[in-house]
């Protein structure tokens, strides 16, 4: 778990939580075989906790007008991490990382101009990338190459962060900050459907073939053929800074936030 200048590993089996210094806040996390990777703010540096270790260590540094990580995300292909970023201002971009020798690959502004690159998802070797406007787009690239294969105008109404994508079988299905939802026909590379399903919402995650989505109130997932939404978990009311979080772990449980306590579901 991330916090203000630390961090904390949470033992599941012993219930014993170590905390540790890091120079900045987390905004990104991923797991990867254990280890822990982190895009930490303001600094624009990636770290990296492993089991075996007693503290954090720094990887690499991001380049440094780029401060703010939005999302981090493993590519298991290609043993390669990639964060999206901001400099607050006007300006944003997609990295790839090597987390062994800390290469970084940057394309800057892979939506254009205006867009900030927000939510990722990665399948196979392709790389999605969502956006931020009063129109957001996503697109997706070649993570091997960086070259980008398509992009699609206008994705959801109203204009949010595309935070959430989930890539299952030939559907993309997408979410936004502000709750709305759509599919993406990847043969056709055309939003078929859009539906509301709330006033916001947080991060979407994958648990095996599910297609999980989290807000402040309720855990539900999401249904790729109709974007049906069905609620595993309610009565959250997480008290959360920012968009509210979720992860998968290796079993397909689910964590997130009830109230100001870390929770997961039973799978």
């Amino acid at each position: 778990v991330g916090g203000s200048f630390s961090i904390t590993r949470h033992d599941r089996s012993s219930s014993v939580a170590t905390t540790r210094f890091v120079p900045g806040e987390p905004k990104a996390m991923v797991d990867v075989d254990g280890t822990t990777f982190m895009a930490i703010y303001p600094i624009a540096e990636i770290w990296s906790w492993a089991p075996s270790e007693d503290h954090p260590r720094r990887v690499t540094q991001l380049p440094n007008d780029q401060l703010r990580p939005i999302d981090l995300v493993y590519a298991d292909r290609i043993d390669a991490l990639a964060v999206s970023t901001t400099d607050d201002r006007d300006h944003s971009a997609v990295h790839t990382v090597d987390p062994v020798t800390g290469r970084v690959d940057t394309m800057f502004d892979p939506l254009g101009l205006g867009q900030t690159a927000s939510g990722l998802h990665i399948s196979g070797t392709t790389l999605y990338v969502g956006g931020s406007s009063n129109e957001p787009d996503v697109a997706a690239f070649d993570i091997l190459s960086g070259r980008k294969l398509w992009q699609v105008a206008n994705v959801a109404p109203g204009g949010s962060f595309v935070l959430g994508l989930a890539a299952v079988g030939n559907t993309l299905v997408v979410s936004t900050a502000t709750g709305w939802l759509a599919r993406i026909d990847l043969r056709t590379r055309q939003v078929v459907q859009r539906r509301r399903f709330a006033d916001e919402a947080g991060w979407m995650r994958l648990a095996g073939g599910r297609v999980l989505l989290v807000n402040a109130d309720v855990l539900v997932e999401v249904s790729p053929t109709t974007l049906a939404t069905t609620v595993r978990e309610g009565n959250l009311d997480a008290e959360v800074w920012g968009w509210p979080p979720l992860d998968v772990d290796r079993n397909g449980r689910a964590w997130l936030i009830r109230g100001r306590e870390l929770v997961h579901t039973t799978g």
